[in-house]
């Protein structure tokens, strides 16, 4: 009725460990889904606006947006001052200066993520985004989410003064 099949021993741990593996992606998988803070990926955090996508359990690629347009921060870093200035290409607007150079800046966020994800303010600023569209529309000034006492502090004290903003770059022609 049955046949008698013969496997080596190698073959059927083989098979174990792949099995298990399988299965232990699958899990690992379900988990990260289940994750409620995973459905988080942007928040004013510093005077920024910062998005991010997660991998894993860690906040990866985060990029910086000015809270007021819209746009794209870009960075200078000044070496003679070791610090960095992310400006707004529409609006002219900057913030800063935050010690270190760029890298040492975007380890920062990720430890602020990483905090508002363990002590839950995360929930905060998710419920206070998810009425907003990405793209800035929702709120009059362009802001999304909210900010704690220590992201206010430090946001005040991060904001250049307007009145010392840099005039528009003049457009050179080059050949």
């Amino acid at each position: 009725m049955f046949a008698t099949v013969t496997l080596p021993f190698w073959l059927l741990a083989l098979l174990f460990v792949g099995w298990f593996i399988t299965l232990m992606l699958l899990w690992s998988q379900f988990q990260e889904r289940r994750q409620p803070w995973n459905q988080w990926n942007r928040g004013i955090i510093f005077g920024i606006q910062w998005r991010w996508q997660w991998q894993g359990r860690r906040a990866a690629n985060p990029s910086p947006y000015c809270p007021t347009d819209n746009t794209r921060l870009v960075y200078h870093f000044r070496p003679e001052m070791r610090d960095v200035i992310y400006r707004c290409e529409t609006c002219f607007s900057e913030y800063g200066p935050f010690a270190g150079d760029h890298s040492y800046v975007m380890s920062m966020i990720g430890r602020q993520i990483e905090r508002r994800c363990l002590d839950g303010s995360w929930r905060d600023q998710l419920a206070a985004t998810d009425a907003q569209p990405v793209d800035g529309a929702g709120a009059a000034d362009g802001r999304t989410g909210t900010m704690s006492d220590t992201d206010n502090r430090a946001a005040n004290s991060a904001a250049i003064d307007p009145a010392t903003k840099p005039a528009p770059p003049e457009t050179v022609a080059t050949r």
